[in-house]
């Protein structure tokens, strides 16, 4: 008797086992909702994450691609995106390099004098000399432009040395950087219509994710 009652517990509790397994191998079905006045069907899953980054009160993400090296590209990605319906701007940042070394003479006090002198140096096959004619070297001659200190230094060594009272100056420069900046934040809703463009373009941009409020207010670019 008792090994019945033992052979029975064991059946049951074998078919219970195999009735657990079958439920847990079941998927259940996707659930989605529908809001009005949007052409797609949200899935729930990405309806609640939504909501949670907005109740959280986090910066929603935004697009930025660059840096592009010409303005015209700049105005092309912007125009792309617009056409879609996708809220962008160009943004131009400049940078700061490191600076040019003007070997020069002068300034003179005329116009009159700087291109007597500019003359001479012509002469002397110094063919790089140019009349500076604005700025705080208004009416010097230039008598070269150089990437290094060093260089700039050893020129003006060998025209002193032959008798030139020449000068030399640290000349700032800059260049533009031009950045797309993709306004619409890049969540689900947004975030397929802008891969489209990307990808109907095959040279796609550099692109990277930041707050969308950073760059809106200040115009912070990496």
């Amino acid at each position: 008797m008792k090994l019945y009652l033992i052979a029975l517990l064991s059946l049951n509790l074998l078919v219970f086992a195999m009735q657990w397994v079958v439920q847990r191998s079941k998927v259940m079905p996707e659930q989605y909702i529908e809001r009005p006045g949007v052409n797609r069907l949200e899935f729930l899953k990405e309806y609640v994450a939504r909501h949670a980054v907005e109740q959280s009160g986090a910066p929603a993400q935004c697009l930025l691609l660059g840096p592009l090296p010409k303005k015209e590209l700049a105005t092309y990605w912007h125009r792309q995106f617009n056409w879609a319906g996708i809220a962008s701007e160009e943004v131009v940042q400049q940078l700061a390099l490191s600076p040019a070394y003007m070997v020069y003479f002068g300034p003179l006090k005329s116009q009159q004098q700087a291109m007597h002198h500019l003359r001479e140096f012509h002469a002397l096959n110094i063919v790089d000399s140019y009349l500076i004619s604005s700025g705080k070297l208004e009416n010097a001659i230039s008598l070269g432009l150089y990437e290094t200190i060093e260089l700039a230094k050893a020129r003006q060594e060998e025209l002193q040395r032959q008798g030139f009272a020449v000068q030399m100056d640290a000349m700032p420069r800059q260049k533009d950087e031009y950045w797309v900046y993709v306004s619409s934040p890049y969540h689900a809703e947004n975030k397929e219509k802008i891969e489209r463009v990307m990808a109907a373009n095959p040279k796609r941009p550099e692109t990277r994710q930041i707050f969308c409020k950073s760059v809106a207010s200040e115009k912070t670019l990496p």
